[in-house]
């Protein structure tokens, strides 16, 4: 079974559970959507995006995506949804299992974080309610995630979720300053 087959349900059955996913859905990676986030991302995030060594135009972080999910990685779409009506994407979430069994990466990124405030701490909330049991029944043992040092939210973020920082990673991408790693590991009650 292919990492992606396997993780492919983690994402997706989120929904069932917490109260904090009203209002958002998740799909698949599509093109068209992902454009839409990565056009009007957030200044901060493209800015992490060209310090871990991508280019930071629209077009080659589209392009990293596609490769990422062209090589085993789940993507999803988060999409929020008007109470007037409509929906429209604002973030893209994805996996990718790393060469430890039961041992993933995980990558968020999304449009500006103060515009976009409300829905974020929505999906902060329920990642931090449904993540660890997901996980659990994919036999995903550990999460890692990485954020530039000087991003203003993405520590934050991270933790509000209930990753638990680790070490500083110097020397990582194109930054002089140093990199986070945080992890979730369910049965550590991190």
């Amino acid at each position: 079974m292919t990492a992606a087959a396997r993780f492919a349900p983690i994402l997706p059955q989120l929904l069932t559970r917490a109260r904090a996913w009203r209002d958002l859905s998740l799909a698949p990676f599509e093109l068209l959507s992902a454009l839409r986030v990565i056009e009007d991302l957030d200044r901060m995030d493209r800015l992490e995006i060209q310090l871990g060594g991508v280019d930071p135009t629209p077009d080659a972080i589209l392009r990293q995506f596609v490769l990422q999910e062209a090589t085993g990685s789940h993507l999803q779409i988060v999409w929020r949804h008007r109470p007037e009506g409509g929906a429209e994407p604002f973030a893209i979430v994805m996996i990718a299992e790393l060469l430890a069994r039961g041992t993933a990466s995980a990558a968020l990124i999304a449009r500006d974080h103060v515009r976009f405030a409300a829905p974020l701490r929505r999906l902060v909330a329920g990642l931090r309610a449904d993540l660890p049991g997901a996980m659990a029944q994919s036999g995903l043992r550990r999460l890692e995630c990485r954020c530039w040092a000087e991003h203003p939210t993405a520590p934050g973020l991270l933790t509000a979720i209930g990753f638990a920082f680790e070490t500083e990673l110097h020397g990582f991408g194109l930054s002089q300053t140093p990199w986070l790693q945080f992890a979730l590991i369910p049965e550590k009650g991190s």
